[in-house]
């Protein structure tokens, strides 16, 4: 990664607020496929420089979000405020499928593989092309209303000028937390559910669920941090069929195999806290024999850092 896109304070209204069994906070997958739509719009411009832009992970900043749920009272279960739709011929309700909606400002980190040898007015004239599409285009399902701009910097060399740079422009994000894979997490947990026939489904429910102890009071997690259940990619559960041989897909040029959800732990971080760009990038992580389609992070926490 030779260089990053920063996109700060994306306005998005009624984003997708559901990601397979979780819900408060869409799916990473929904912003590396932002990312991917956005290179293939820069892939269509006539300088070549501009289309020859190689981008390459995604690191998500949240700012404020705002889940149309609503609760009861007390520890009672979150209901989705849903749409009223409009009668049908016969004066009934219509039939509907239950959808959480969400309200989200974010600000995205984008990779640059190879750093475009561009003068400082082709740099700006690129920002506002990455503007005018980022704007246009639909993230997690919602509608983008505004975003606060678009900044394109190229990474210096050595890790210390790189750790300053990245120390800088994600102070420049705060107020915020950035979303980071911690699968570690997970498999450590799994070991208090090792005689357990699934000890990590035991680990992961338990993690995203409350428990209390005999007295009534919520027990203490094994671990620190603002850490939640969510969904990392998918895993195949039929063969990969070709183009075409599957009726009524949307697509019929594109093979097609039906999958479920793989989940994972992330943990929200502190900008601040993060030492370098590539700790909250996410990537995609393909493995056709095994039929997994991952959303892959390299974060490393600061106890493992430190060993």
């Amino acid at each position: 990664m030779e260089g990053i896109i920063v996109i700060r304070n994306i306005m998005v209204e009624n984003a997708n607020a559901i990601a397979g069994q979780t819900w408060g906070f869409p799916a990473i997958s929904n912003f590396l496929g932002y990312v991917h739509a956005l290179q293939r719009k820069l892939s269509t411009l006539t300088e070549s420089d501009f289309s020859n832009l190689k981008l390459n992970g995604c690191g998500v900043i949240c700012h404020q979000s705002q889940v149309h749920a609503y609760q009861a009272s007390g520890y009672s279960e979150y209901v989705f405020s849903l749409t009223r739709n409009p009668l049908t011929k016969e004066a009934k309700s219509p039939s509907f499928v239950e959808e959480g909606r969400m309200h989200m400002t974010v600000s995205l980190v984008i990779g640059i593989d190879e750093f475009p040898d561009l003068s400082e007015l082709e740099i700006q004239q690129l920002e506002q092309k990455v503007k005018s599409f980022a704007v246009t285009q639909r993230l997690a399902g919602g509608t983008i209303t505004g975003l606060t701009s678009v900044k394109i910097k190229e990474i210096p060399d050595g890790s210390e000028k790189q750790e300053q740079q990245a120390n800088f422009w994600l102070r420049t994000l705060l107020p915020g937390f950035a979303l980071v894979n911690r699968t570690d997490l997970l498999v450590e947990h799994s070991k208090r559910f090792a005689e357990s026939k699934t000890p990590q489904l035991d680990a992961w429910l338990d993690a995203a669920s409350l428990n209390f102890d005999l007295d009534n009071q919520i027990k203490t997690k094994p671990y620190s941090g603002w850490i939640k259940p969510i969904a990392i990619g998918f895993n195949a559960i039929s063969p990969l069929y070709k183009a075409g041989e599957i009726a009524k897909c949307r697509d019929e040029t594109t093979p097609v195999q039906f999958v479920e959800n793989i989940y994972s732990l992330g943990e929200w971080l502190s900008p601040h806290r993060i030492k370098k760009f590539e700790d909250i990038m996410w990537y995609y992580q393909t493995d056709l024999e095994k039929g997994t389609y991952l959303c892959q992070n390299n974060y490393q926490s600061q106890l493992e850092q430190s060993i």
